[in-house]
C-alpha cells in the first residue's frame, strides 16, 4: 500500500481579512492546506513552525512590504515558490524576474488564474527541493553518490 501523499501547505500572505479567507478557501478546495497571516510577521513566524511549500503574497502589507518579506523568504526558506497577488498592475522587473518569484497575479483574479499560479509555485518548490537533495548528496559517478 502506498502512502497517501500529503498536501502542500502554502502561506497566504494579505492584510485584508477578507482576501485571505477567500485565498485560504480556493486553496482548501484545491486541496492544499492553507496558512493565513496578515502582514510579514505574522508569516515569518508561521514559517518557522510549519513546512510551508509556496507563499502567496500581497505587495503592500504596512509596517513590511511584501517585496521585503519575498527577500526574507529567499533568504531563511530558499526552497519556497513565491506568487505576488496584489492590486499594482505593474511591477519592477526585477521583483518579478526574480527566481523564487514564479507568478504574479493582479486583482481581481479569478480562481482559475490563483489555481495556475499556485501549481507553477508547488511544482518550483518541487524542483527547487529536488536540486537542494542532489547538492546535499554530492555528485553521481557512475550511479553512485560520492
Amino acid at each position: 500500500m502506498q502512502p497517501t501523499p500529503v498536501p502542500a501547505a502554502v502561506l497566504i500572505v494579505d492584510d485584508d481579512e477578507g482576501i485571505r479567507e477567500l485565498l485560504r478557501q480556493w486553496c482548501e478546495d484545491l486541496g492544499y492546506h492553507a496558512y493565513p497571516a496578515a502582514d510579514a510577521e505574522q508569516a515569518l513566524a508561521l514559517m518557522e513552525r510549519v513546512p510551508i511549500q509556496s507563499a502567496i503574497c500581497d505587495v503592500r502589507l504596512g509596517h513590511r512590504s511584501g517585496l521585503w518579506l519575498a527577500d526574507e523568504i529567499r533568504t531563511r526558506h530558499p526552497g519556497i515558490g513565491i506568487v505576488f497577488a496584489t492590486g499594482l498592475s505593474e511591477l519592477d522587473p526585477a521583483i518579478t524576474l526574480s527566481p523564487h518569484v514564479v507568478g504574479y497575479l493582479v486583482k481581481p483574479f479569478s480562481r482559475r488564474r490563483f489555481a495556475a499560479a499556485l501549481e507553477s509555485a508547488s511544482l518550483w518548490a518541487g524542483e527547487a527541493t529536488i536540486l537542494r537533495q542532489r547538492q546535499l548528496s554530492g555528485p553521481v559517478v557512475d550511479g553512485e553518490v560520492c
